[in-house]
């Protein structure tokens, strides 16, 4: 847990920390950072330490905190591309995400940041704006960790087309249209009589569509 409190030191104090496991993270992975090492890096004593941050996860929280925080408005530019282009400018700390399998972060980040500023999200009928919203972040940051483990080669413009691109094939994996009610396939009973025949349930088809832009 984060423990900073409005006080100029504090916030001072932090951002050393949070410098410190940035200069770690330049040498070593994540799972290596101790808390001794980012005060080393520091320059600060571990009791400021433990009176800002329980743990090195919570520097990471922290940073990942700032670089969004901090981030320049871009008005014409996309939130799922600005969000893209952030973690790639930051692929250090995208890298200590995933590998710590700490991606809750990554969500967080998203959630906090990103989905306020979503046309897709503003344009959802209330109804249908959690599930758009937990789609939309479950699979972007799902999407960035794919992007890392398969080597970080494509860039931000061309991963934008291609989340856009799978996003869009939703519909098809799951046989539905976003803008249609899906009627419910009729149960399959779990004991058959003996005279009954044991034909499979049809699957339920429904008219293919377009899922909405992001």
């Amino acid at each position: 847990m984060i423990h900073i409190q409005q006080d100029p030191r504090a916030v001072r104090s932090a951002g050393l920390i949070a410098d410190g496991l940035t200069a770690c993270l330049a040498r070593m992975p994540f799972g290596e950072v101790t808390v001794t090492s980012v005060c080393r890096a520091a320059g600060v004593g571990r009791a400021t330490f433990y009176r800002l941050f329980d743990n090195t996860a919570d520097v990471l929280d922290y940073r990942c905190g700032q670089v969004f925080t901090a981030m320049p408005d871009a008005p014409e530019e996309p939130p799922a591309l600005r969000f893209i282009r952030l973690w790639m400018d930051n692929r250090m700390l995208l890298q200590a995400i995933v590998e710590s399998r700490q991606t809750a972060l990554l969500e967080d980040a998203h959630r906090r940041y990103v989905l306020p500023h979503s046309p897709a999200l503003q344009a959802a009928a209330p109804e249908d704006a959690r599930y758009l919203s937990a789609m939309l972040t479950a699979c972007l940051c799902a999407f960035l960790s794919a992007w890392f483990r398969g080597g970080g080669q494509e860039s931000r413009r061309r991963c934008m087309t291609g989340f856009a691109s799978a996003f869009a094939r939703f519909p098809r994996c799951f046989d539905i249209h976003p803008a249609k009610e899906v009627r419910p396939c009729p149960s399959v009973p779990t004991v058959f009589p003996s005279s009954a025949r044991r034909t499979p349930p049809r699957p339920c088809a429904t008219p293919p569509g377009s899922f909405p832009a992001i």
